[in-house]
């Protein structure tokens, strides 16, 4: 078919090497029919071409020129898609683990699936999209901003019991205590402060809260000593854990 004509000729192009005009084009073209095509794992190595030639080593693709930086995005929207149909977050893992040109712009890759994922409002597959980037990239510079959007998912998707949790972890990950806050660049820890601010916040008063029920629990009739000690227990810590993130949240 029409596809099949494409992908040769947009392979005819690219073997004419670099001083073609059209080269970035031409594997952007050869990428959509092979996804046209269903070959997503071919369209990919096509796409990913594109990237590795024009996203800049720091992976900063705002500083790319007008015309360079629609090509990135019309690319990175594509392989969005691509990587919906073929494999989700594991298929970046598996796919990139041997392109070492390609880690500048990974993060891009699970960003943009994840936002995919959670416009197509499937809310667990775009958290995992974004925990895939944080569990293998966790000193990673953009690693909060990727936890963030994991918990904004499971807002959205009103996973209330993954919330807190997550909230938790990123304080732990990236907290004034944590290896990522003691390493990084002023910068780097400026970005993740509102998020602390307001995690913290919050965390501390779900636990005020938890130990203020349990205290009321407890001045209630005894219903026998074990009960009552494993709930003094629970008072305990959770007084201890709202104490804890409030004084972080001070300093």
């Amino acid at each position: 078919g029409d596809y099949e004509k494409s992908e040769v000729a947009y392979q005819s192009v690219i073997s004419l090497g670099e001083e073609s005009a059209f080269l970035n084009n031409s594997y952007y073209l050869l990428g959509w029919s092979r996804y046209k095509l269903g070959d997503y794992d071919r369209g990919l190595e096509s796409f990913s071409e594109v990237l590795d030639r024009l996203i800049p080593e720091d992976g900063k693709i705002e500083r790319l020129d007008k015309v360079a930086r629609s090509l990135v995005d019309d690319t990175l929207s594509i392989m969005s898609l691509s990587l919906a149909y073929g494999g989700g977050s594991d298929k970046i893992n598996n796919f990139y683990a041997a392109r070492p040109q390609s880690q500048k712009y990974t993060w891009l890759l699970y960003s943009g699936l994840g936002a995919h994922f959670l416009e197509k409002e499937r809310y667990e597959d775009s958290a995992s999209s974004y925990r895939a980037f944080v569990q293998q990239n966790p000193t990673s510079d953009r690693a909060p901003e990727m936890h963030s959007e994991m918990i904004r998912a499971y807002i959205d998707g009103k996973f209330s019991s993954q919330v807190l949790p997550e909230k938790e972890r990123y304080v732990q990950n990236y907290g004034i205590h944590s290896e990522f806050w003691n390493t990084k660049e002023k910068d780097v820890k400026g970005k993740v402060v509102a998020n602390l601010k307001s995690y913290l916040d919050e965390l501390a008063q779900h636990y005020h809260g938890t130990g203020q029920q349990i205290k009321k629990k407890l001045a209630e009739p005894d219903e026998g000593s074990d009960k009552h000690s494993t709930l003094a227990g629970k008072e305990k810590d959770a007084f201890l854990k709202a104490a804890g993130f409030y004084q972080q949240y001070m300093e």
